[in-house]
């Protein structure tokens, strides 16, 4: 271990390396790290936030909401972009899904 301790000292001594180059290297390492977390929670769907199941839920407004669409006579439609399937494949995508089966059996 002090071997490669001395190695790293010797290269990163002021006359090898200046502050720019260790500093560009950084944000190189940060911007790359950056790119690829972007990549993988493009490709695979991989999200730090998922909601609670509370947060997509029926509740006295949209009682209140539904009722004056109904008083009105007029239809509500949720209209998904997605297949069923895709829906419950995505965890945001499943809570919603479930809410408007809920919406569907309640009114």
């Amino acid at each position: 271990m002090e071997k490669f301790l001395k190695r790293l000292k010797g290269v990163m001594s002021p006359r090898s390396v200046s502050g720019v180059a260790i500093t560009a290297l950084i944000i190189a390492v940060v911007v790359a790290l950056n790119a690829t977390v972007y990549a993988l929670t493009s490709t695979f769907g991989l999200y730090l936030y998922s909601p609670q199941r509370d947060d997509l839920t029926i509740s006295t407004h949209t009682d209140e909401l539904f009722a004056e669409a109904i008083s009105r006579e007029r239809r509500v439609e949720v209209i998904f972009c997605l297949d069923e399937d895709s829906l419950e494949m995505h965890p945001t995508g499943a809570y919603v899904l479930d809410t408007a089966r809920q919406f569907e059996r309640r009114y």
